[in-house]
């Protein structure tokens, strides 16, 4: 099974993981959302003055790999 093809920012004045989900047709159970935030969180506070930018990076890209496996697709309830 491919994983889904999604774009995640992060940052301070980026929308949250689960807002940018929503704006491309996904979503998150809750556990993973909250887990994934915090994640997201805690990479962008280390990132000043803690970790390099290397290592920012790396850790993104494996956030984003687990995002992408934990995303599902918006059921449309109305069948539209």
């Amino acid at each position: 099974m491919t994983e889904p093809k999604i774009e995640i920012g992060f940052g301070c004045l980026v929308k949250p993981i689960k807002e940018q989900l929503n704006d491309q047709g996904f979503t998150l159970e809750s556990g993973d959302e909250e887990y994934l935030q915090r994640v997201a969180d805690a990479i962008n506070f280390l990132k000043f003055g803690f970790i390099t930018g290397s290592v920012v990076q790396s850790a993104q890209k494996k956030l984003i790999k687990k995002i992408a496996a934990a995303a599902k697709p918006i059921k449309n309830e109305g069948g539209n």
